[in-house]
């Protein structure tokens, strides 16, 4: 999965609330794969692909862009 973070991370960038992108992860309306037993990876490249939620994209790679986001 190239582009993902981790929900933490997310949830830092954007001011959303972890549970809030949990569920969205766990209800399929973002594009996420389950990468532990309570960890969830937002593959951010596939949420641009499909063209929704376009702010929440440009934070993402805006903050990894300036090197604030280890990223995966």
């Amino acid at each position: 999965m190239n582009g993902a973070i981790k929900v933490a991370e997310l949830s830092e960038v954007t001011g959303i609330p972890a549970r809030t992108i949990q569920r969205w992860c766990r209800d399929g309306a973002i594009p996420a794969d389950r990468v532990g037993p309570r960890t969830w990876a937002v593959d951010i490249s596939a949420l641009e692909a499909r063209g929704d939620n376009r702010m929440l994209v440009e934070r993402v790679w805006s903050h990894r862009n300036a090197g604030k986001m280890a990223g995966w």
